[in-house]
């Protein structure tokens, strides 16, 4: 089929160029007076990555369209059920991560999405946890310590 074989470069393009808008629109985003680094640094570098994620994906569906070979396999599984969970979960993150607060909403969050994500036979709360955990930690970190930028405190004041 057509559309199979070139799945992989109508994504890409897709994701390279909503990345290439996104990083022209993250130029609108003020820097703040005071710091090296402003709010404009993190989108500009998120962007830019997912342009590049883009052309790469574009890239390697080139690369297997030329050896692409039609077989009579069953289409593929859609997952409707977790792209509906992980949309939810994303508004429920962006809603409370002023009042719960960033550390405890992303390691929650990243928690969910993982176990969302994950094969059955392969989810592993107490793995996924200690990740979403330690990633938000450390995200928290590098945010107000190298970045010099504020994420929302929430119930925890005491951090920031």
């Amino acid at each position: 089929m057509h559309k199979e074989k070139y799945k992989d470069i109508y994504a890409g393009a897709f994701i390279l160029i909503l990345g290439a808008a996104l990083f022209a629109a993250s130029f609108s985003v003020p820097r703040g007076a005071a710091v090296t680094i402003g709010s404009d640094f993190m989108p500009k570098v998120t962007c830019g990555l997912m342009t590049v994620l883009g052309l790469f994906i574009m890239w390697n569906g080139a690369r297997s369209a030329k050896t692409f070979q039609e077989n009579g396999t069953e289409p593929e599984t859609k997952h409707y059920k977790a792209l509906l969970a992980s949309i939810g979960m994303l508004f429920f993150y962006m809603l409370l991560l002023v009042p719960v607060g960033f550390v405890i909403m992303t390691a929650l969050y990243v928690t969910a999405q993982t176990m969302v994500l994950a094969p059955r036979e392969k989810r592993n709360l107490a793995k996924f946890a200690a990740v979403g955990i330690i990633a938000s930690a450390v995200i928290y970190y590098i945010f107000r310590n190298v970045f010099v930028l504020m994420l929302p405190a929430g119930i925890l004041k005491f951090l920031g």
